[in-house]
């Protein structure tokens, strides 16, 4: 199952789907020990690496790192995009107000149960024998035209800037990755901050290093 242009490229089996039931089952029942060791293991850092809500806001934080500060947002629940709008009870949103480093934690193991159910959920809807993608010329040229999209990715938002005069390769593409902001918002929370702890702030903001420069 690889997403491109047109749809899928194969369509999902149902020893994947077995495959997938599998996992998920284990993860629910490791989620327990999980949580326990996460908050075992940012106990102690309570109270530091704090991102305030407004720095959040300027730098364009979103996902765990953002909803750890206040900020109550979810591309999947506020667009409604894709098959989401039928999943919008499953759709559980964790906040809070701390916006310290386990606050950050704890908000990234609070969505696991919430990706679980979503994808079981998901499951009874993607079997069957209808068309997954649609027939496409050898060259696809894209539309003259400037279209931008965005998904909620673990992370965070991520956007895309696509920019077409017609020919068979984009005049410009432009990636906003939720690990720039993480970053750029990470700068503010360590000041003051021991050498000792840094290391754990700065794992505790999420980013991607390949993520940073696009």
């Amino acid at each position: 199952m690889i997403n491109r242009i047109g749809g899928l490229a194969h369509p999902i089996t149902a020893p994947w789907l077995t495959e997938l039931a599998i996992l998920t089952n284990d993860l629910s029942t490791q989620l327990p020990a999980i949580t326990e060791a996460t908050e075992v293991a940012t106990a102690p850092f309570a109270g530091r690496a704090v991102l305030t809500r407004t720095n959040a806001i300027t730098y364009g934080v979103t996902g765990p790192v953002g909803r750890a500060s206040g900020l109550d947002l979810d591309l999947r629940r506020d667009e409604n995009y894709l098959a989401y709008g039928d999943l919008a009870e499953l759709l559980i949103v964790p906040t809070s107000a701390d916006g310290d480093l386990p606050a950050r934690y704890r908000m990234l193991i609070e969505q696991l149960p919430v990706s679980i159910n979503l994808m079981t959920a998901c499951t009874e809807f993607v079997l069957g024998d209808g068309a997954i993608n649609v027939p496409l010329p050898k060259v696809v040229k894209v539309p003259e035209s400037t279209s931008y999209g965005q998904v909620e990715g673990p992370l965070g938002v991520s956007g895309y800037l696509l920019v077409s005069i017609g020919e068979k390769s984009p005049w410009r593409l432009k990636l906003r990755t939720p690990s720039l902001s993480n970053v750029q918002a990470m700068a503010t929370a360590v000041v003051g901050l021991p050498m000792s702890d840094l290391g754990a702030a700065l794992m505790s903001f999420f980013f991607v290093v390949g993520d940073i420069d696009r």
